[in-house]
């Protein structure tokens, strides 16, 4: 099948939508579809461009004063959807498309509708969890406009032909939510070719965190956590990657705790940067906070770990802590950063034990690739193949 994934991001930009996008891609194309990538730019022209043997298509879009504020409180952006509707006929025709795969804005999802309707395509929807949950919890939303956002997800989605979501958690959580339309679970797995060979420091110890640095992550909680640590093991260190509204934040609570020669913020890195990080590690570490958004969903950082053969340690929070429970490939600790430092100081003293739950990350690492992560969406978009030939 000829499939149009429609993206805010793509490489050879490092986000999480333009990895996510780009595991999901390397898997159809691997399980025998052809996958053409549809992303924007700022200005200019539109830009088709082969990477990785996939075609990419940039469309460019103007940037409305009033269209930054309309997408917070809708997940609508003006200038995206306008250049969307301009543009994606000529593609659809050009590449015969025959089904839209679009992240969850929403007007991505409008756009998908109407093309739908127009070109009878079969339109699936991903979405990880809802907007008007997650940023009301955040306090981004009022209750109204929670809402209101909430009744236009729910409506898009169910006039879609199916649904994608990352675990079997969020399927029972949107079915409970009114979702009719069918969902497909598609697991996240890890883009980073473990092939960098570091040699390692026996007298020192890594911990790192990889990621945003977003309120929502509680990376305080580390910090707080790592002091008690260190003044345990000497010999430890933590790396901290990724940018975000909290940077500044958490080197300034570094320094108040008197860690700051031990913590090392690297911002945002290359991918050869992270490799080269992730191989020297000893733990992957990250005490999330129990909210919604923690609750349903693992996130590339963890397959990232894993496959780097890192124990990870986490806060019993959600369908991360019920993967690592299931999989003995880490520890799982109360929510509160002395536990987190408790358990964290135990697994480094006690050899045996981070031997054995190394062991058991490097056979988890074997067993996930994005071809196996997408071979139930590939068979559920040969339906619609089949679906469109008997017509």
């Amino acid at each position: 099948m000829n499939i149009a994934i429609v993206t805010t991001d793509y490489l050879p930009n490092y986000t999480g939508a333009s990895v996510r996008v780009n595991g999901i891609t390397e898997g159809l194309v691997k399980n025998g579809d052809k996958v053409i990538i549809i992303t924007f730019k700022n200005e200019g022209n539109l830009v088709k461009k082969l990477i990785d043997g996939v075609t990419v298509y940039r469309l460019p879009y103007k940037k409305y004063l009033i269209s930054g504020k309309i997408e917070i409180y809708s997940k609508f952006h003006i200038g995206r959807f306008l250049s969307l509707i301009k543009n994606i006929k000529k593609i659809i025709e050009n590449e015969k498309i025959n089904l839209l795969h679009v992240r969850p804005q929403l007007d991505f999802g409008f756009v998908g509708l109407y093309l739908r309707k127009k070109y009878k395509l079969p339109l699936i929807i991903e979405m990880h969890r809802f907007f008007s949950e997650v940023d009301y919890e955040a306090k981004k939303i009022n209750k109204i406009n929670a809402l209101i956002l909430n009744f236009l997800e729910k409506y898009l989605i169910n006039k879609a032909d199916g649904m994608v979501v990352l675990t079997q958690t969020a399927k029972k959580d949107f079915s409970k939510s009114g979702i009719k339309s069918q969902i497909i679970v598609v697991p996240n797995s890890s883009n980073l070719k473990n092939d960098i060979k570091i040699k390692s420091k026996e007298n020192k110890k890594y911990l790192i965190y990889t990621g945003m640095l977003r309120e929502n992550e509680r990376l305080e909680n580390l910090l707080y956590a790592f002091k008690e640590i260190k003044e345990e093991i000497k010999n430890i260190y933590l790396y901290i990657t990724g940018d975000g509204e909290e940077q500044d934040n958490l080197i300034n609570l570094a320094k108040k705790l008197k860690i700051e020669d031990s913590v090392k913020f690297f911002g945002k890195v290359s991918v050869t940067k992270l490799k080269s990080l992730l191989a020297q590690a000893t733990l992957f570490v990250h005490p999330r906070e129990n909210i919604k958004y923690h609750t349903n969903f693992i996130g590339l950082k963890f397959y990232d770990a894993i496959n780097f053969g890192l124990p990870i340690l986490t806060y019993d929070v959600g369908e991360v802590a019920t993967y690592i429970k299931d999989k003995k490939i880490g520890i799982v600790t109360e929510p509160n950063p002395s536990s987190f430092a408790k358990a964290t100081i135990h697994l480094l003293k006690n050899k045996n034990l981070y031997n054995e739950l190394k062991k058991n990350v490097l056979k988890e690492s074997k067993k996930s690739d994005w071809k196996n992560c997408t071979i139930n969406l590939h068979n559920y978009y040969k339906t619609f193949n089949v679906i469109s030939k008997n017509k």
